[in-house]
């Protein structure tokens, strides 16, 4: 398990004990890199997680917006905190991909940062990750139905009365009522399970 720090002195200790505490339970071995590509060369799955601008760039993600009326409770997915974050991420997000592009062509990112929302349509707008893939991120249901995209939405069902009582998942929740194809896609992901596609 590689764990590369980040841009603040400081976060390299956090980005440590983090990984650490996920691989006391398993066998694997953490090692540190101050270097991203160093980290990224032969890696099957990359996990990202960045915080780009720290908690300084956050506070402005609200103030600006409300200077102009637009109170959020959370700016960090959709609307326009969702867009500052994702202005100041992508670039970020760009840069990792071109590493991986150059030393783990065949790894799997699995991105854990917001905006989430974005994240998908961003990669396969910008990388050719999804190119070859026999899967449509744009497809919930059929032969050519992503994985990734009908496992979100049906997580979302499976789990949306646990999820109704945090304020955080209203949005999310309520695009399943947008869903023309729900039905089909529970049904296609209960056949599946928890099976690889």
């Amino acid at each position: 398990l590689a764990a590369a720090g980040g841009a603040k002195p400081n976060t390299s200790h956090y980005i440590m004990g983090g990984a650490r505490s996920v691989a006391r339970t398993t066998t694997l071995k953490v090692t540190p890199f101050a270097d991203r590509r160093a980290a990224l060369d032969g890696a099957q799955f990359v996990v990202n997680m960045v915080a780009v601008g720290d908690l300084e760039a956050t506070r402005i993600d609200f103030e600006i917006p409300a200077r102009f009326g637009l109170r959020q409770t959370i700016g960090d997915t959709l609307g326009i905190g969702g867009i500052f974050r994702a202005l100041r991420t992508f670039p970020v997000l760009d840069q990792i991909l071109n590493d991986m592009k150059e030393v783990c062509p065949d790894a799997w990112l699995l991105n854990y940062t917001k905006p989430y929302a974005a994240g998908g349509a961003y990669i396969n707008r910008i990388s050719d990750y999804c190119g070859g893939c026999r899967y449509d991120p744009r497809k919930r249901v059929g032969e050519d139905a992503c994985p990734f995209t009908a496992g979100y939405w049906a997580f979302l069902h499976r789990n949306r009365e646990r999820l109704a009582s945090n304020p955080r998942m209203g949005q999310p929740l309520s695009g399943l009522n947008r869903l023309n194809d729900l039905d089909a896609l529970v049904e296609q992901e209960a056949d599946r399970g928890s099976a690889a596609p």
